[in-house]
């Protein structure tokens, strides 16, 4: 998934300006029968894969910190 924000040049009273970004996220997953009668999920999710500095104009919090950074997780799920 592709997302991209515009600068944010024209903010309200109190407001301050915001940089535009690009994120980047992908995420893949497989779903394994093969053990009947267990079924296993084998997932796997990237976020912010540019590592981009991100501040969302519409965050009361983005003065102060910004969007987490690249993170990838890895994982699986087992069903009986």
């Amino acid at each position: 998934r592709y997302t991209r924000a515009q600068d944010q040049n024209r903010p309200g009273l109190g407001e301050t300006e915001t940089e535009g970004y690009h994120l980047l996220a992908a995420s893949a997953d497989y779903h394994w029968r093969g053990l009947k009668p267990l079924d296993l999920w084998l997932f796997a999710k990237a976020n912010n894969l540019l590592n981009q500095e991100v501040r969302s104009a519409v965050s009361f919090l983005r003065t102060f910190a910004p969007e987490p950074g690249r993170s990838v997780v890895i994982g699986f799920r087992a069903t009986y």
